[in-house]
């Protein structure tokens, strides 16, 4: 098991509408995977290697944060939707 963990600052949603903050913590993943989040790092992973991001935000999972230009007007619009549905929503674009 290739196991590691990141400390720093997790944010991360559990479940839509949810978000939640660990400041100065570890995540723990491994087989590609997040094992857990702990305020101190546990005995059982005391050997697997520690990637330190202290004072750096952490966000666990996919997530994307990142905009392109057209899409500046319609920020924060439609976020909960995935793409097809958002373009056919909100966008002029033709999808075939």
């Amino acid at each position: 098991m290739d196991s590691f963990a990141l400390k720093g600052d997790i944010i991360y949603t559990p479940e839509p509408g949810k978000f939640r903050s660990h400041e100065d913590s570890y995540l723990v993943c491994g087989d590609g995977k997040v094992k857990g989040k702990w305020r101190e790092l546990p005995e059982r992973f005391s050997g697997i290697r520690v990637e330190d991001y202290s004072g750096k935000l952490i966000f666990p999972g996919l997530c994307d944060l990142h905009i392109h230009s057209p899409q500046y007007s319609f920020r924060g619009i439609g976020m909960d939707m995935e793409l097809l549905p958002w373009l056919e929503t909100y966008s002029s674009a033709v999808i075939g």
